[in-house]
């Protein structure tokens, strides 16, 4: 059975050009076939420093995964303020699509197999969740065990090296297919109940190389197949997210509750602006001009934002 939905990842924060929208910080026409090409020609530029109309994902969430902590260790961003956003586009047949395989405006170049591009911002109605480092932080995510350490600080190195580290788990002789396959689990349930777990766990797995090298005993270098069952780290990973977590008890109680417990707080505020509603109706009809209803539009707007905040922090705090 073919996927219905393609993800997508991107990492941003207060120092990036734009979040989910582009660096122009603004929104306009699809882009015409030259347009387009004039400003990948700018995006493809490493260094370059111009804003463009461009949005840029990638299609493999190890790879949001490592700009998000070279942000944190490298860049000592804080890290509260890097977040990644997963993006849910249901898969067409429709020669239009809402992005572009930033491969094909490359003429195939290699590098660009895994990005995606987006023209002026990334639709709301496709970002099904975001999670801040610092959440993936407090669920025991911070990454230690694959840092390279120097005299004065400590720093994430280049994707490609960081790919092979977490790939090392699949050859380390002291765990197992199941338990390589419970730590992609636990790297996945950190995003979060909102996020699409199993894709990332099996997206990290598909990721990682099928190959890893070994020195022999004359001292010469050997590339040589993973030979861990597959099978038992498929099985790691569904017993995880699954047994052990969506489906316990404990999980499923609190879950129920915040259910609960957030419908309540929002009907709540639905009935304080009925209220609100009706005091302005009021002085409408009378011809009143009462700051009173002014002042009162304000303070509902803060208290509902604040509802809204103390919400999500509940969301987190129960692995939502």
């Amino acid at each position: 059975m073919s996927p219905s939905n393609q993800y997508f990842y991107r990492c941003f924060s207060e120092e990036s050009a734009g979040g989910l929208t582009c660096g122009l910080k603004r929104v306009g026409p699809r882009l015409s076939k030259p347009d387009l090409s004039l400003h990948f020609e700018l995006h493809k530029v490493q260094k370059n420093r111009y804003p463009t109309a461009l949005v840029s994902v990638s299609d493999r969430p190890i790879e949001a995964l490592h700009r998000a902590f070279v942000k944190y260790y490298n860049d000592g961003e804080d890290s509260s303020t890097i977040r990644i956003a997963i993006i849910s586009v249901p898969v067409t047949t429709a020669a239009e699509k809402p992005y572009h395989h930033a491969q094909q405006l490359a003429d195939g170049a290699v590098q660009f197999k895994h990005e995606y591009l987006f023209e002026w911002q990334i639709p709301e109605q496709y970002v099904e969740h975001t999670v801040s480092v610092q959440t993936l932080l407090s669920r025991g995510l911070d990454l230690n065990e694959y840092l390279d350490h120097g005299d004065d600080e400590s720093s994430l190195p280049k994707l490609s090296t960081f790919i092979t580290r977490v790939a090392q788990g699949i050859s380390n002789s002291s765990i197992d297919g199941y338990g390589f396959g419970r730590h992609l689990a636990h790297i996945a349930q950190c995003f979060g109940a909102r996020a699409p777990v199993l894709e990332i766990a099996l997206q990290i797995l598909n990721d990682c190389p099928r190959y890893f090298s070994v020195i022999t005993k004359d001292g010469s270098e050997k590339w040589q197949p993973y030979t861990k069952d597959f099978y038992w780290i498929l099985d790691g990973i569904d017993e995880s997210l699954f047994d052990f977590w969506l489906a316990d008890s404990t999980f499923i109680l609190d879950h129920r509750n915040f259910v609960e417990w957030s419908k309540s707080v929002r009907n709540e505020v639905k009935w304080m602006w009925v209220d609100y509603s009706v005091d302005l109706y009021h002085d409408i009809c009378t011809g009143t001009n009462s700051d009173y209803v002014d002042k009162e539009k304000q303070r509902l707007k803060e208290y509902e934002d604040n509802i809204e905040i103390e919400i999500e922090e509940e969301a987190v705090a129960i692995g939502l």
